[in-house]
């Protein structure tokens, strides 16, 4: 009862203070207006571990610290992230667009790699126990910003059949257990031996890497390597000069002093084709100097 009169008391003393504010007694302090624009919303952090609803944000929301979260989505639009993104579990995507896409340990692909336009470049290097594709088509490779030489053409002579085809002579010879182009008592051994290459793809230098073979008796004359009718390489031989040094590996009982000379060749070139030349100065019979190429790899880049 007294509680009840008590709680009356103030009531009235409270109304009589309003009626006497009113009629001009003291006024009463006025609190000032809640600003409508609030700039920053501060929540304890334990109102934001509640799990029975959501917190649903419109406009920009700003995180200067940590967002944890097990799901991040967006019922409007893109997320946009300006910083990094680390995820300790998975990603799952149907697309992914990046202009840099660093991964520093490991990269499973499902569902396949799709390039952006007519490209795929990939920056790095490339791991994988097995690579199972269709047709694999290369036209150059760059490391650590150098483009590195693409193999056209490789000719070793050593099958059997067409082994020598495109050459204007085919004449093949066997040394040592080893099949060349030209060599003694044959047409190519004696005179030049050319082959026009064509189909190359686009490029700014051309490299002919190959084996020459100096065989038998020469005297003096040269061996030369031309490009586009150009000579690229040349180089002069007197079997005199290491008479007793040499060994007999091919042709009649004279030793090679100087048997094979590796050639390493590279010169400008734009077009997609080129022809090759390789010929010697010798003036006998092919049965008493001749010579014989051999191992002729095409380079572009």
């Amino acid at each position: 009862m007294f509680a009840l009169r008590l709680s009356f008391a103030l009531a009235l003393l409270s109304l009589a203070a309003a009626h006497g504010s009113l009629r001009g007694g003291a006024d009463l302090p006025v609190l000032p207006a809640v600003d409508s624009a609030i700039s920053m919303v501060q929540v304890d952090a334990m109102a934001m571990q509640s799990t029975a609803r959501n917190l649903g944000v419109r406009g920009d929301m700003t995180v200067n610290g940590v967002l944890s979260t097990s799901t991040l989505t967006s019922p409007v639009g893109d997320v946009k992230v300006s910083g990094n993104v680390e995820v300790s579990g998975s990603i799952k995507s149907a697309s992914t667009l990046g202009s840099f896409l660093s991964a520093r340990s490991s990269t499973s692909v499902t569902n396949g790699i799709q390039p952006k336009g007519s490209e795929l470049q990939i920056l790095g290097k490339i791991e994988a126990d097995s690579i199972d594709a269709g047709a694999v088509s290369s036209s150059f490779l760059e490391i650590d910003g150098v483009r590195q030489w693409q193999l056209v053409s490789l000719s070793d002579f050593e099958e059997d059949t067409n082994a020598a085809e495109g050459w204007d002579h085919t004449d093949l010879t066997e040394c040592a257990g080893n099949k060349f182009l030209g060599g003694p008592c044959t047409k190519a051994g004696s005179t030049e031996v050319k082959k026009t290459y064509t189909g190359l793809p686009p490029h700014s230098q051309l490299r002919v890497a190959a084996k020459y073979l100096f065989i038998d008796s020469w005297d003096g004359e040269s061996a030369y390597m031309k490009i586009n009718d150009q000579v690229q390489w040349a180089e002069t031989y007197n079997h005199a000069q290491v008479e007793g040094k040499g060994i007999n590996v091919c042709g009649n009982e004279t030793p090679e002093g100087r048997y094979m000379r590796n050639l390493d060749v590279t010169v400008p070139h734009t077009t997609d084709d080129f022809s090759l030349t390789f010929g010697a100065t010798t003036d006998e019979h092919s049965c008493d100097e001749s010579f014989g190429v051999d191992s002729i790899m095409v380079f572009v880049r």
